[in-house]
């Protein structure tokens, strides 16, 4: 877990706050985690993105036939949601790529830190690891 361990050492002091804590955590890991996307068949711009999405890395799919996304998000109730999307191979040649949500783990934690690190076993469990 180098890129988390990493960004937690670099968080300021002065945030209190676990959302933003949390936020300045994957946008640090996000930028670390950026060149890996130039090994990846999509480019980081074509990857799930929104408002209340924290962190998007790129994983396998269900199948080989498939690529991933493993998001970190943020739901209505400020809880913390690891969702897995994927899409087919197949469709990269389209124009317009659509991800679809497959999967959802709900996480129980409060703790940015701790949310982090129930992202990393998700990611670590879809590459087999």
């Amino acid at each position: 877990m180098g890129i988390f361990d990493d960004a937690l050492a670099k968080i300021p002091s002065t945030i209190t706050d676990e959302v933003e804590k949390l936020k300045v955590l994957c946008d640090q890991i996000q930028r670390e985690y950026h060149p890996i996307y130039k090994q990846s068949l999509l480019s980081y711009e074509k990857y799930p993105k929104g408002p209340n999405i924290f962190l998007c890395i790129a994983t396998a799919g269900r199948t080989q036939d498939e690529v991933g996304a493993l998001t970190l998000e943020r739901d209505i109730d400020n809880k913390f949601l690891s969702c897995l999307y994927t899409l087919r191979k197949n469709d990269l040649d389209k124009k317009e790529i659509t991800f679809k949500k497959q999967k959802v783990w709900i996480t129980e934690e409060d703790l940015s830190d701790k949310i982090l690190t129930e992202f990393v076993k998700i990611y670590n469990y879809l590459q087999g690891k």
